[in-house]
C-alpha cells in the first residue's frame, strides 16, 4: 500500500489519492447499510441487526507492566489472560461473554456466543410478545483468527 505521503510523482499521488478515496466511499457505504439496519431493528421490528467484536486478548493478562514491557526476571512467565467478546443486538440488548484463558476464540467461540445472543433475544422477543424477524443482519470484523 502507498500512502499519498510516501509518493514520489504526479502519478504515483494520483493513484494513491484515488485509492483513498474508494477506501473512504466504500467505508462510509458499509456504514450507512449498518446504520440503516440498526436503525430498522430498533423500530420497525422487522429485521434482527446485531453486531459483535471480541477485544485483543493481550489487553486482559494481568499483572499489567508499566510500558509494556515485563521485568527480565519474570518474562518467560506466563499472564492470564481471558477472551471478551460483546454483542449489540438492536432493539434488544448487549450481551457480553468472558472466557478464561484456557479457551480457544475460534470459529466455535464465535458460533457459541451468537447462539446464546439469539437464544436471549429469542427469550425476550417471546416475553414482550414481539414477533420473530424473518431477517438477520451481522456485522463483525473480517480479521481471522486461525490460518
Amino acid at each position: 500500500v502507498l500512502f499519498r505521503s510516501h509518493a514520489q510523482g504526479i502519478v504515483e499521488q494520483t493513484d494513491a489519492s484515488d485509492k483513498l478515496l474508494r477506501h473512504l466511499a466504500g467505508q462510509f457505504q458499509d456504514r450507512a447499510v449498518y446504520h440503516e439496519c440498526r436503525s430498522r431493528s430498533k423500530t420497525t421490528g422487522d429485521l434482527l441487526c446485531l453486531i459483535t467484536d471480541s477485544m485483543d486478548r493481550s489487553k486482559y493478562s494481568l499483572p499489567r507492566y508499566h510500558g509494556g514491557r515485563a521485568p527480565k526476571d519474570v518474562a518467560t512467565i506466563d499472564r492470564p489472560s481471558l477472551e471478551v467478546t460483546t454483542q449489540m443486538v438492536h432493539g434488544v440488548g448487549i450481551f457480553t461473554y468472558l472466557g478464561d484463558e484456557n479457551q480457544t476464540a475460534g470459529t466455535n467461540w464465535v458460533l457459541e456466543t451468537l447462539n446464546r445472543s439469539l437464544q436471549h433475544t429469542s427469550t425476550f422477543l417471546q416475553k414482550t410478545n414481539k414477533p420473530q424477524p424473518a431477517s438477520l443482519r451481522i456485522f463483525s470484523d473480517n480479521t481471522p483468527k486461525e490460518p
